[in-house]
């Protein structure tokens, strides 16, 4: 079994979003609250950051050579050639919300998290799923507290999402327009050490959870409802996961700081191979 070896990064305070752009072929990652995005450089050794003055919650891939970051409250266009940056949506919150983890589905509708900042003004409900369409957005699912990690099924027919308080990772049925139905629970992780954070999922169609407080990653069947693996992990707050490298098979695992240490980026060969990340399209 391959060894979890730590990336050459900052020192995180919120280390959150891994992404494998498949344009760059290198990989990227948000310090939320240290409020950066960083990108590997062309050698992948260390990251460039660029920094984004606000929290960022989330980067997904647009374009052979851009990304979409979700900026507190607006979506932010950033060309990874030029730096250049273009405002494309602002869903206009009030200042104690922010983005927490977004992705796209496979048609490129973006999907994302709200959640309040502060954990002292954080009420149960307080938070929600957005969807964004053509530049509209709307909330898809109310009241969540900590809207986290989120995947789709190989045919587009199912929506893996975690609310992180619940400890449930549940899946929604995605019909034509984009609207989501029959909500149900799919893995159970409430008797697991940590709570359920960001995900992401194989070509064998299991998901890949990170375990917020838990030192691990769990390999998890929605089919069955089972934890297949368990992948320790030296940090105990482990916040997101992504597959990467040229075969995909390269685990790419954020952390956060814990108050005594800081978060950091690690890598792990799986025995099997992830999928790429949706591109921003719309």
């Amino acid at each position: 079994m391959h060894e979890v070896k730590a990336l050459s990064t900052p020192p995180l305070v919120l280390g959150e979003g891994a992404l494998w752009h498949p344009g760059i072929q290198r990989l990227l990652f948000v310090d939320i609250l240290g409020q950066t995005i960083y990108v590997q450089n062309t050698d992948m050794q260390g990251f460039q950051p660029i920094k984004a003055n606000e929290p960022a919650g989330f980067v997904v891939p647009c374009g052979s050579q851009g990304i979409v970051a979700g900026i507190r409250d607006t979506l932010v266009k950033i060309d990874l050639s030029t730096g250049e940056q273009q405002e494309l949506v602002c869903l206009h919150l009030p200042a104690q919300f922010r983005f927490n983890d977004g992705k796209c589905d496979p048609q490129g509708r973006l999907w994302a998290g709200v959640m309040v900042t502060a954990d002292e003004a954080r009420t149960p409900g307080s938070g929600a799923l957005w969807r964004i369409i053509q530049g509209q957005a709307k909330v898809a699912v109310p009241s969540m507290s900590i809207p986290n990690g989120m995947a789709w099924s190989a045919d587009g027919s199912l929506f893996y999402h975690t609310e992180t308080l619940s400890g449930l990772i549940e899946a929604y049925t995605i019909q034509p327009d984009g609207n989501i139905t029959n909500r149900h629970t799919v893995v159970d992780l409430r008797t697991e050490a940590g709570m359920p954070d960001g995900l992401c999922i194989d070509r064998e169609g299991m998901l890949w959870v990170a375990m917020w407080g838990g030192f691990q990653v769990l390999r998890c069947d929605p089919r069955s409802g089972q934890v297949h693996f368990r992948l320790p992990l030296p940090d105990r707050y482990v916040s997101c996961c992504t597959f990467g490298g040229q075969d995909l098979r390269t685990l790419y695992i954020t952390t956060a700081a814990d108050g005594v240490a800081p978060g950091g980026v690690y890598s792990w060969q799986a025995p099997v191979a992830g999928t790429l990340s949706n591109e921003y399209r719309c």
